[in-house]
């Protein structure tokens, strides 16, 4: 059972918005520090913390909220898959049919293409979900569910999908449909990981670490480097069996690729869960998600 945190920052600053037309849910800015634990039962692990403002220099801003080397006050999430309004943009409109069949670099394009230059502030600063917000948001849901189970706390069911988490409805996914998510790739030389730089440039860093494969998540990385640390994402650094999983989903986490969220029911994806594709390929059933930077 989920925790009381209704009344607690930063879930009692969570808020449903109109912008631009569009129907979004708006996370306050977040600082994290991600702590290695050295004693107790659970020595070896991480803490993932949050906080309003940063404590010390051991606190960051989370890269969620950062746009072009600068600090957001808030990121406005997408509250429904992308469907296409009747100007031909990228829209977040309830009971709207998805825009699908789209590759990872059409979706990106889309989420750009809603910004007007010299524009009014709710008509700049839009994007392509990408995988800072996708895994901020599962840090949330770590902190206020207590547990990564998160297929059965939000929907009953160990294989539950079409998940709502404060308004933001299939949050990794419905049954019948997956979302792109933008910012993390395998495209290194080598094939290496690749992720969005931290300052917000929306320009990859290659972090020259090699991905782990694919099966059952059991420990992410938490690798730091000149623009980046992984401690602010969930990227496999070691797969195995359900059995000795930590996360309840599972990661294909292969070199090569592009990578996306929940497409078609099983027990083994959800808020941690990617999938690997080519940066060519599209689905019928495989959109995106628009989000928006705010001052």
């Amino acid at each position: 059972m989920a925790l009381d945190l209704k009344n607690a920052w930063p879930f009692n600053k969570i808020q449903s918005v109109t912008v631009d037309g569009q129907a979004m849910i708006r996370l306050p800015k977040m600082y994290v520090n991600n702590t290695k634990l050295v004693e107790g039962p659970y020595a070896g692990k991480y803490q993932y913390s949050i906080a309003p403002d940063k404590i010390d220099d051991n606190w960051h801003v989370h890269p969620a909220f950062m746009n072009k080397g600068k600090e957001m006050s808030a990121v406005d999430i997408g509250a429904y898959l992308a469907s296409k309004d009747s100007a031909g943009k990228a829209a977040s409109i309830k009971n709207a049919a998805p825009w699908t069949s789209i590759t990872r670099d059409t979706a990106h394009s889309l989420g750009a293409n809603r910004n007007v230059a010299g524009g009014s502030a709710d008509k700049q600063g839009w994007h392509c979900y990408n995988i800072f917000e996708h895994h901020l948001i599962a840090r949330l849901m770590l902190i206020e569910y207590g547990s990564s189970d998160l297929q059965t706390l939000l929907t009953g069911s160990t294989s539950g999908m079409g998940a709502n988490y404060h308004g933001i409805a299939d949050v990794w996914g419905a049954n019948d449909y997956g979302e792109w998510f933008d910012g993390v790739d395998t495209l290194g030389p080598g094939n290496t990981v690749r992720i969005f730089d931290n300052d917000g440039g929306q320009t990859y860093v290659n972090t020259g670490i090699t991905p782990c494969g694919s099966n059952w998540l059991l420990d992410t990385l938490h690798d730091k480097g000149t623009g980046f640390d992984l401690g602010d994402v969930f990227l496999a650094s070691k797969v195995g069996s359900q059995t000795d999983g930590s996360y309840g989903d599972s990661q294909n986490f292969n070199g090569g690729y592009v990578f996306y969220s929940h497409w078609g029911t099983s027990e083994y994806r959800g808020p941690f869960y990617l999938n690997s594709n080519t940066s060519s390929d599209s689905y019928s059933a495989l959109g995106f998600r628009l989000a928006h930077y705010v001052e």
